[in-house]
């Protein structure tokens, strides 16, 4: 990077997109964002799959499946190219433009419930970390997966003197797939929620887990009406392990002690409950700052983080 391509830079400034959902106005970055979408399209996927419905996840081993797949299907899968895109939803249009419609959300629902559908979670007692093997001659072999990985480590990769950040470490085939010369991958998530034209709550979001911690905090306000203090502390999803780069077949993960064992076991699913410390980078966080029904001020920040909400 020279100086010539800092001086020829020209910031995006790009209105912002509002999505309608019952009485809540949710406020998110415009094009080319892409991360304000993906949140916004999992709240109506919800909305088609029916979770306000089922109850909370953390309440009903089907909605907690469903919300799987929907933070899945909206934040997780990776793809190269277009195509691929499509064989994957054959015959649903999965342009940006088409991200909001809520026909676009039950179409694409019908697909991810579907038997043949592309996410697949991994379900309990199929998942082997290692083998080892012996034959009559007495050789032996001894093989260990290799699908779980650290980040980067404490420092980033710097390659010709740019550095290449933890996101990179995820985002592999996004990255791969962008022409040269072009933006990167943004999915940033953080932004505004509105209600009656007023300012409800304002809220941001990072790591590895944002996707995940972000559309369940947005459903759990505007569906299930819970305030800030309950939506900082409520059971939840963390990001997924999975083994193939189009995050297609999910294990999930949650903090042990925070769901129903009654929930996670209903559906066999293969469910790894992290320690509260071993659960940071999994989890996302999200903080948020709004106002109750009678006026007062609530600012919530993840305790597991290094955060803090302060009041002058």
């Amino acid at each position: 990077m020279t100086h010539t391509d800092l001086s020829a830079y020209r910031p995006i400034w790009s209105a912002p997109t509002i999505f309608q959902q019952d009485s809540f106005e949710l406020t998110i970055f415009g094009p080319p964002s892409e991360g304000g979408l993906a949140a916004a399209e999992c709240l109506n996927l919800a909305t088609a799959a029916q979770i306000p419905a089922l109850g909370p996840w953390w309440q009903s081993a089907e909605s907690l499946r469903r919300i799987a797949l929907c933070c899945g299907a909206t934040g997780g899968m990776r793809y190269e190219s277009a195509a691929e895109l499509a064989a994957m939803f054959p015959g649903i249009d999965m342009s940006a433009e088409a991200t909001l419609e809520k026909n676009h959300a039950e179409r694409l629902w019908e697909r991810l419930d579907s038997p043949d559908g592309p996410i697949h979670l991994a379900r309990a007692g199929t998942h082997t970390d290692d083998v080892v093997a012996a034959d009559r001659w007495g050789n032996m072999v001894s093989l260990c997966h290799s699908i779980n990985c650290l980040m980067w480590g404490r420092t980033a990769i710097v390659v010709v003197g740019i550095t290449i950040g933890d996101l990179a470490s995820y985002i592999q085939t996004q990255i791969a797939a962008i022409p040269p010369v072009s933006a990167l991958a943004n999915p940033m998530q953080l932004r505004m929620l509105l209600r009656d034209g007023q300012v409800h709550t304002a809220w941001s979001s990072m790591g590895g887990g944002l996707h995940y911690m972000t559309a369940q905090s947005l459903l759990a306000m505007m569906q299930f009406h819970l305030p800030l203090e309950e939506v900082s502390a409520m059971p939840r999803l963390l990001s997924p392990s999975s083994p193939d780069r189009e995050q297609t077949h999910l294990r999930l993960r949650v903090v042990e002690g925070k769901f129903s064992e009654e929930v996670l076991a209903a559906f066999g699913l293969d469910v790894k409950r992290l320690p509260p410390k071993g659960a940071r980078f999994s989890q996302g966080l999200w903080v948020g700052i709004g106002r109750d029904p009678t006026g007062r001020f609530c600012a919530v920040s993840p305790k597991y983080g290094n955060g803090r909400a302060v009041a002058f």
